[in-house]
């Protein structure tokens, strides 16, 4: 979390103002080291270095000290790269999240593009409340391994069915060939 991000989380607890985080910003930052502690004092990157900007967040919490903000950039999004990314609220950078930098790419043409997924966590004391967040995280934080290893099994399956069948069918062919 920003000094920036704790400081508005203050002043809207004391003023019993609501706290509004309403996008997620995706930049390029030149010879940024993701391996190097974040600079807690920073704020939003140039315009330049900025590449994207995500509203509005699909927004849960986990407890009453823990909500989650989420985005989905799906294929339809791009052409950039990042390696900065950053919660904001209006303008005021809440947190930031550092990393080797991603290629987000859309889909052009035969060309398939990429769907990507960013999460913040933010904890602190009387998040939920101060953020106003009424939905379980748990309604939309979905855990899709299950399904795609069940997809893939169905795959499986009928892939192998298929190739018995078309053996049983080349062995029928032989039969008959051998036969005239």
């Amino acid at each position: 979390m920003t000094q920036a991000g704790e400081q508005l989380i203050a002043q809207q607890s004391a003023n019993q103002q609501a706290l509004t985080l309403d996008s997620m910003v995706f930049a390029l930052l030149p010879n940024l080291d993701a391996e190097a502690a974040i600079d807690r004092s920073q704020g939003k990157p140039a315009d330049s270095y900025i590449q994207h900007t995500a509203a509005p967040l699909t927004v849960g919490y986990l407890h009453a000290s823990e909500v989650v903000y989420s985005v989905v950039l799906d294929s339809r999004v791009g052409d950039f790269d990042y390696n900065w990314v950053g919660l904001l609220s209006g303008n005021t950078v809440v947190a930031i999240t550092t990393l080797a930098t991603q290629s987000k790419h859309q889909t052009q043409g035969d060309q398939t593009g990429n769907s990507i997924t960013r999460n913040f966590l933010l904890r602190f004391n009387g998040a939920q409340a101060l953020t106003g967040v009424t939905v379980p995280a748990a309604t939309w934080q979905i855990d899709f391994a299950e399904q795609l290893n069940n997809l893939q099994s169905t795959v499986i399956a009928l892939a192998t069915n298929q190739t018995r069948s078309d053996l049983e069918q080349l062995r029928q062919a032989e039969r008959i060939k051998q036969l005239s």
